[in-house]
């Protein structure tokens, strides 16, 4: 495969720029978004479920590279099980994951859009079957959320914020309105998620944006949008400022804002969860804060 390079960068290089694509699969059930934690690493895609299905590119292209599970002789990440990357015009690559085993079409390296280029299956490191879609820009070298290219799901379900924290170190007090507190440097940690409106369990996934006011002036923002390497690792890139995973989750679908001084008097604080629809859910919270 004469793309092997291509591969690395995007296995690697986890995009920033908003193109037109189409579904790769009919039955489009949303159980995973763009930037979620996953423990060691920021999810670089989105996944559909809805069972086995037909695969097709979300763009015409060229196959540049396929793999089938248990042939790994690159020592790729196993993670994608079966996988294919098709690049289309502007240097757009996409990837394919979790494919079933033998489905993969190799008869041909140019595809359509109306071309079957595999089934969903539930290879490599895998819950159930499904579609792991990833998009990477190899001017850019960022990975974008596919979400922003896609047509619009319909969506009518409001992310949720759970919990708010205040953190001063490693205390952590429940947030809650007119609260006392001694003036000083505290970071809000916040469990904030959005939820799937195609299945029927529990299913959080993240919000499209979390913006957070103090004395209605922004101390943080985050959109997520794209992805990008950095010499200290996969950041999440936005509005020029970038995230860490380390940076941004505390743990699970746990936030944290960078230390903020809550100076003596009464204090709104403000946080604003978005989806990528536009569904908006608001906090508010008055703290009062005392030497």
């Amino acid at each position: 495969m004469r793309y092997r390079a291509a591969l690395f960068c995007f296995l690697l290089f986890p995009l920033a720029t908003v193109y037109p694509v189409d579904w790769p699969v009919k039955d489009r059930v949303l159980t995973a978004t763009f930037g979620e934690s996953r423990n060691d690493h920021f999810h670089n895609g989105i996944d559909l479920g809805g069972g086995e299905q037909s695969v097709f590119p979300v763009q015409e292209g060229e196959i540049i590279f396929y793999q089938e599970e248990d042939e790994n002789e690159f020592d790729l990440p196993a993670g994608l099980g079966s996988f294919a990357l098709i690049e289309s015009r502007g240097g757009i690559l996409s990837l394919y994951g979790h494919l079933k085993k033998g489905s993969l079409e190799k008869t041909k390296t140019e595809v359509g859009r109306t071309d079957i280029l595999a089934v969903t299956g539930d290879t490599g490191y895998s819950f159930g079957k499904h579609l792991h879609l990833a998009i990477y820009d190899r001017e850019l070298m960022q990975t974008v959320n596919p979400l922003l290219g896609l047509p619009s799901l319909a969506d009518t379900k409001k992310p949720v914020i759970k919990d708010i924290f205040l953190a001063q170190g490693d205390e952590l007090v429940k947030l809650q309105n007119l609260m006392s507190v001694k003036s000083g440097l505290y970071s809000l940690v916040m469990e904030v998620y959005d939820l799937s409106e195609y299945v029927t369990y529990f299913c959080p996934m993240a919000p499209y944006s979390i913006v957070v006011f103090a004395q209605g002036e922004e101390v943080m923002s985050v959109v997520f949008d794209a992805l990008a390497v950095r010499d200290s690792g996969t950041v999440l890139v936005n509005k020029g400022t970038e995230f860490s995973l380390e940076g941004l989750y505390l743990s699970g679908w746990q936030v944290q804002t960078a230390p903020m001084n809550l100076k003596t008097g009464r204090i709104q604080l403000e946080i604003m969860v978005r989806d990528i629809a536009g569904n908006e859910a608001i906090r508010q919270y008055d703290v009062l804060a005392a030497d």
